[in-house]
């Protein structure tokens, strides 16, 4: 078996949405967020969505709440066996 990727290889991605069209019902990206291993914000930049945005419930993305959102990578490997 190879020895498992180091940590500093691991990035995490976050995308948040805004709703457009009638009532908001389409989602549209408006913000990515990318953290590295240590919750270190690489990337942090709101989108312009090509149309109009009727409903902004955008969530926050919150590099604190990671570790409780996350599973590790042997949870996750165990999950697609």
């Amino acid at each position: 078996m190879a020895p498992p990727p180091s940590s500093e290889r691991f990035l995490a991605m976050s995308c948040s949405n805004v709703g457009v069209g009638p009532g908001g019902t389409t989602s549209m990206l408006a913000r990515v967020v990318v953290v590295d291993f240590k919750g270190k914000v690489i990337f942090d930049k709101y989108v312009g969505p090509t149309m109009q945005a009727s409903s902004f419930d955008l969530v926050p993305a919150n590099t604190n709440d990671l570790p409780s959102r996350t599973r590790s990578l042997t949870t996750g490997r165990r999950r697609r066996e």
